[in-house]
């Protein structure tokens, strides 16, 4: 996580009763496509509003090209250039992931996704 562009650390975020987040953490180094995949329910939007300063978490920091947020507001860190991009109605229901991300990758002139486990 060292150098990362963005990071999300240690995000805890509950809806009333109901625990979403508890520990998250997600990085992004510069340069990356990252995806992030999880099943429906699982915390993902949850974590990218916050880390967007959308959406106001419970405890945790987040750091964008290095300042630390422990309260990200989305018209700061927009000004900074992170912006959100909400999930719905932007895929195609025609292509897998994959398609979408192989798309993404030729938009910003990368050489296409790199295979990890």
């Amino acid at each position: 996580m060292e150098g990362a562009l963005l990071t999300a650390q240690s995000i805890g975020k509950s809806f009333w009763r109901t625990e979403v987040l508890k520990a998250a953490t997600l990085w992004c180094d510069a340069g990356c496509i990252n995806a992030l995949m999880g099943r429906n329910g699982s915390g993902k939007t949850t974590l990218l509003k916050i880390a967007a300063g959308r959406l106001r978490a419970d405890y945790g920091v987040v750091h964008f090209a290095g300042e630390v947020f422990e309260r990200p507001r989305a018209r700061t860190l927009g000004r900074r250039g992170l912006f959100y991009l909400p999930d719905r109605g932007l895929l195609s229901t025609m292509g897998s992931v994959r398609d979408h991300l192989d798309v993404v990758c030729r938009c910003f002139g990368t050489d296409g996704l790199e295979e990890t486990a």
